[in-house]
């Protein structure tokens, strides 16, 4: 509900300002222009321009989601602010350049490929994002910290991985009494938590060398955790 109302104040502003921008067109425009192929050619790529910036901002938002979008939207609005620039400056020059109407359809057409090229590969970042979305970290305090590692412990089966893992075991069980007020403390702790579910991954894709980094981190955190808390 509050989305749809969002639309309709958007589409609101945005038929005000194309309203605007039609009648100051218009009414400081010279009527021999309208005569020209050039002239109006400019004037399509703008209105195709502001229609396309209405509808992408409408679909993106329209299921609620707010990963992923800000590419493919901040694509459509620099190409809507540069062809409304360029595309005035065209205007501007269309008794100039008369009736060759193939000048500002080549240099619109262009900015207008590069813009679908780039709004393209937002698109699909938008759905790469959607499909591997940013997860919560699956333990929310020390205790389950440790637990995970043991759970780990029972599904490793290389020894070095699993001597790595008994070592940051031994250290967290060794320091898990400790606490502290102190900021730095809490948030030493949160990104324990957060490589401990990098960790997790690791080891249900068999990635050895990402293992390896994971619990040397950890391992740095912990140290420092215990630094702090004493």
């Amino acid at each position: 509900m509050k989305n749809l109302l969002n639309n309709k104040y958007y589409v609101l502003i945005w038929t005000i300002i194309v309203g605007l921008f039609n009648l100051v067109l218009f009414l400081t425009t010279n009527m021999t222009h309208y005569v020209l192929p050039s002239f109006w050619v400019a004037y399509g790529f703008i209105m195709f321009a502001f229609v396309f910036q209405l509808l992408t901002h409408v679909l993106l938002r329209k299921t609620n989601e707010s990963l992923g979008v800000e590419i493919p939207s901040t694509v459509v609005s620099l190409y809507l602010i540069i062809t409304v620039a360029v595309g005035s400056i065209l205007l501007g020059l269309s008794k100039v350049i008369g009736n060759n109407w193939l000048v500002p359809f080549l240099i619109l057409i262009i900015i207008t490929g590069i813009c679908l090229i780039v709004f393209v590969f937002g698109l699909m970042n938008k759905e790469q994002i959607k499909k591997n979305p940013q997860k919560t970290p699956i333990v929310f305090d020390f205790n389950g910290f440790i637990q995970l590692l043991y759970d780990l412990l029972d599904h490793v089966d290389n020894p070095q991985v699993r001597d790595q893992i008994s070592k940051i075991l031994e250290l967290a069980e060794d320091t898990s009494s400790l606490s502290s007020d102190n900021e730095r403390f809490k948030q030493v702790e949160k990104q324990i938590f957060e490589y401990a579910y990098f960790l997790t991954k690791n080891v249900e894709r068999n990635e050895l060398q990402n293992i390896f980094n994971n619990i040397n981190k950890i391992e740095k955190l912990l140290l420092e955790r215990k630094k702090i808390a004493e």
